[in-house]
């Protein structure tokens, strides 16, 4: 997939280069932390997936790995792929707690919403974690609708949740 830069409110959102890979971790590490009594530590340790992971999420052709950058600091991040041509999937979205309530999450979904268009897809799905209530909301006022799909996710039940492209 091709992504470019895109600016908006002191926000850039870009493709990740590979030399953020430690960043990016930081991002997943910090956003997740507030949450780590809520997992397993298996689920938690898959979604606060190692570097190696990262670094293979963004050498992968079939999927991208985004940054936001708010005022030179890496503050956001988000992986999607395609998945069977007509959805985008978003792998794991996070934006550092410090900088939460900002609308950055907000312009990361902008941008895979942009993507997703680009790429004549007719969803965009995502799973979530209950206790991800600010994550939530967020998606649901994007337009993400939870589908009643329920799975064991390491130990965890997680829900999935689809926003319907027109």
């Amino acid at each position: 997939m091709v992504m470019v830069t895109h600016v908006k409110d002191d926000v850039i959102i870009k493709k990740a280069p590979k030399d953020t890979i430690q960043e990016i971790y930081d991002v997943l590490s910090e956003s997740f932390t507030p949450y780590h009594i809520f997992y397993t530590e298996e689920a938690y340790e898959a979604t606060v997936i190692p570097t190696y992971k990262i670094k293979k999420r963004i050498e992968d052709q079939k999927s991208d790995v985004l940054i936001a950058i708010y005022k030179d600091k890496i503050v956001g991040t988000a992986s999607i792929e395609m998945q069977e041509g007509t959805n985008l999937h978003i792998r794991s979205m996070a934006v550092k707690p410090k900088y939460q309530k900002k609308g950055i999450g907000r312009f990361i979904l902008d941008e895979i919403c942009t993507t997703a268009k680009e790429k004549h897809t007719k969803t965009i799905s995502l799973e979530c974690f209950g206790p991800l209530i600010n994550a939530v909301s967020l998606y649901e006022r994007f337009g993400f609708r939870k589908t009643g799909t329920k799975r064991n996710y390491h130990g965890i039940e997680i829900f999935k949740m689809v926003k319907r492209m027109e």
